[in-house]
């Protein structure tokens, strides 16, 4: 079975695994999920709670989770919640730009990520080309920029120098992950 993300805009995703989902940086977004990563800038009020008390798990910050097969590792750094995520035994890691880069000890820890999920836009001193350098480094299978500036978005593009293909859903399987090279995945909402 596929894994499924999904982009709302903004810093918000809806990954889908085979027995639970998480939703990030929910904003005015109704879609259901069992785990929501919390993030400071983005408050949860708009966030449609599904019936059942129990669920959401609602990820408080920094700190080692599971939930339901969703292992979930979440980083302070420079006041910027960066998190590492396993879903159905794929890595996806969320990053965005920083004031600086990642400190080895996180560079080891994204460095495993099969997905980056990269929000171009953050508020950190880091340019976009040395973003995409620190992208590049990590070597993941699959790369999904976010950012509704179209002038960021085509400066990342031009120096990752990977031509990108557009999706609504990107379905991704373990054996996907197994094909060499690196791709550059746009989501549309």
């Amino acid at each position: 079975m596929a894994m499924d993300i999904k982009y709302f805009g903004g810093k918000c995703f809806l990954l889908r695994g085979k027995y639970a989902s998480l939703l990030t940086a929910p904003a005015k977004v109704k879609e259901p999920a069992n785990v929501v990563l919390s993030n400071k800038l983005q408050p949860f009020e708009n966030y449609a709670l599904p019936e059942k008390p129990e669920e959401p798990f609602i990820v408080p910050g920094a700190g080692e989770y599971e939930v339901k097969g969703i292992k979930i590792q979440g980083h302070l750094f420079e006041g910027t919640l960066l998190y590492f995520l396993e879903i159905d035994r794929i890595k996806i890691g969320l990053l965005e730009r920083l004031e600086e880069p990642l400190s080895d000890e996180l560079e080891s820890v994204f460095d495993a990520a099969d997905i980056l999920l990269v929000n171009l836009q953050g508020g950190g001193k880091m340019t976009i080309k040395e973003l995409s350098e620190l992208v590049t480094s990590l070597e993941p299978k699959i790369i999904v920029p976010t950012t509704e500036d179209k002038a960021l978005l085509d400066e990342f593009i031009k120096d990752l120098g990977k031509e990108p293909h557009t999706e609504k859903t990107l379905k991704i399987t373990r054996d996907k992950l197994l094909e060499e090279g690196m791709e550059l995945v746009l989501l549309s909402e």
